[in-house]
């Protein structure tokens, strides 16, 4: 195997700092809908609120042209569809299963990137590659009960979040966008999904604006932590190596909710849940062991400033 150089140990280190950003913030949306906020307006202001920051930043790292091409504006288009319907879709879930069945639907999306990319572009996953898909799904599902899938339309529903963030994924990791301002393209992706989650949240009659200040302050930090770091950090890790790799790193998410669980709620480890940590560690160290591209574009530092 190719020794992995210093691009793809960056890559593993954003995927997996995404994923426990991610593994964490549900901590914080659980304060918050203590203080009167829910799932669907937490959406909303988790792509709305970060937009100026978003903005911001990507004019402080150079981007001076924050205009869209008509053949960029259509790709994000298909990027935006996964991107703002997943967290909808998957939210919405909760009103029917568990949230821990709910979320292991949704964590099939590496299955789903690999099944993408072999069909739309032709890109059959190496040895490794399947292996630790294989050994991550594994883990992933025994975390789940299987009694706690008791609503086919909560089913559903979750299951198709892991299709949408899929195609989110591997069409930023193939249609070109990747290139572009990695600010940019999430201020971008922030606008629009926040408009698409307002009128959700109006038509389900969600939408909550009436809170304290310091649910105010909690639900500002739970959008920037997630639209300006994890989001961030997932896309850095796509560019560095490739939404495949990235989708199945993105499992340390539900790893660090076991732990916190362990931590802070004195959830006991099961054998179940031994078993979920130890498959999705070994698929993650055998991607950064023996994961090495043997094609790694050269060009991925300078994408990082384009």
């Amino acid at each position: 195997m190719e020794k992995v150089n210093i691009d793809s140990k960056r890559g593993y280190f954003y995927a997996i700092a995404s994923a426990i950003i991610f593994g964490v913030t549900p901590l914080i949306a659980k304060m918050i809908y203590a203080r009167g906020g829910n799932a669907i307006s937490l959406v909303f202001y988790r792509f709305f609120l970060p937009t100026p920051i978003l903005y911001i930043a990507a004019i402080k790292t150079g981007c001076e042209d924050m205009s869209l091409s008509v053949s960029e504006f259509k790709k994000l288009l298909i990027i935006v569809l996964g991107y703002s319907t997943t967290p909808l879709l998957l939210y919405s879930s909760y009103n029917y299963i568990s949230v821990g069945a709910a979320s292991t639907l949704h964590f099939t999306y590496p299955v789903f990137i690999m099944i993408g990319l072999a069909y739309f572009y032709k890109l059959k996953p190496n040895r490794i590659e399947l292996i630790s898909v294989i050994i991550a799904m594994i883990g992933i599902f025994m975390i789940m009960d299987i009694d706690q899938l008791d609503s086919f339309i909560g089913f559903t529903l979750a299951f198709v979040s892991g299709i949408t963030y899929a195609v989110y994924s591997f069409y930023l990791d193939k249609s070109g966008l990747n290139r572009m301002n990695i600010f940019k393209i999430c201020f971008y992706m922030a606008i629009l999904s926040s408009f698409i989650a307002l009128v959700f949240s109006l038509l389900t009659q969600s939408f909550v604006y009436s809170f304290s200040l310091e649910t105010w302050v909690l639900t500002f930090g739970f959008a920037v932590s997630i639209s300006v770091i994890a989001v961030v950090f997932y896309q850095i890790g796509i560019k560095l190596i490739g939404s495949q790799k990235t989708s199945i790193l993105s499992t340390f998410e539900p790893l660090t909710s076991i732990v916190l669980g362990l931590v802070f709620f004195s959830e006991v480890l099961t054998l179940q849940k031994s078993i979920a940590i130890i498959c999705i560690i070994t698929a993650s160290v055998l991607l950064a062991v023996f994961g090495g591209d043997k094609k790694l574009k050269a060009d991925n530092a300078d994408k990082l400033n384009n």
